[in-house]
């Protein structure tokens, strides 16, 4: 029965070094995805609303597989285009919510999405969001959604042209889970110290080993003017954000 104990070690050991090498590809292609998601995020920066057209932003839809959504709203008597470009690591994204203990182990879904909408030919609405599950504490999953958006809205209160927050709902991805939606809304009149603010993405722990845990890793700037305006009682943060060990050092 010699024979078989090495037969049998040597199987083990080749299911191993498969394990491996499958988790090593894996983490290749979820570093490639995200310095792509990098350079779609430098590339939406640079885009200005009522300046941006859709005949200047075709090569950088072209570039990023952009899908048009036949279903967008019109408003008055202006039909609008929307466009969307959708970033993930679909090998991960594979395994999405169905397999959370997979998550321990490095293989984290996660995406990147962006909505570009025109209005008579000029961009009137982007977006630009990261999205990634997190297990609480009791181990349930819940979807963390960080994002900016800019919009020709003057309805932003007391910062009429960069607000900061976040909103509870459910997740529309998994059932039993929660969305939490942390990020910042500008206008065209935002500074260019807002704007610098609301698109400081810190996208690196997308692709580590636990990858993103809280909303401050994300969005960095965001994360402490949310702090600021909650110290100063111009919005409630909830006290399980604000008491998240990660988010102490930013």
């Amino acid at each position: 029965m010699k024979w078989l104990r090495h037969v049998l070690f040597y199987i083990a050991a080749g299911l191993v070094l498969a394990a491996a090498l499958a988790e090593i590809g894996m983490f290749i292609a979820n570093v490639r995805t995200r310095r792509k998601a990098e350079t779609l995020l430098f590339a939406i920066r640079q885009l200005r609303l009522g300046e941006s057209t859709l005949s200047s932003t075709q090569k950088l839809r072209i570039d990023y597989g952009a899908s048009i959504n036949d279903n967008a709203a019109i408003t008055g008597s202006a039909p609008e285009q929307l466009y969307t470009i959708t970033l993930s690591n679909g090998s991960l994204s594979a395994a999405s919510f169905a397999f959370p203990r997979l998550w321990r182990l490095g293989l984290k879904p996660w995406a990147v999405r962006v909505e570009l909408r025109y209005r008579e030919g000029k961009l009137v609405f982007l977006r630009y969001l990261v999205g990634t599950p997190v297990l609480t504490a009791s181990g349930e999953p819940i979807e963390l959604a960080a994002e900016t958006s800019v919009r020709a809205d003057r309805s932003l209160e007391q910062h009429r042209n960069y607000g900061v927050g976040y909103f509870m709902r459910p997740s529309s991805i998994a059932t039993k889970a929660s969305e939490l939606h942390f990020g910042s809304v500008l206008t065209p009149e935002a500074t260019q110290d807002e704007r610098d603010a609301a698109f400081d993405f810190d996208l690196s722990c997308l692709s580590t080993l636990r990858g993103c845990q809280a909303p401050c890793e994300i969005m960095p700037s965001v994360w402490r003017e949310a702090k600021r305006r909650n110290e100063n009682k111009e919005i409630s943060l909830p006290d399980e954000l604000l008491e998240n060990s990660r988010c102490s050092a930013h």
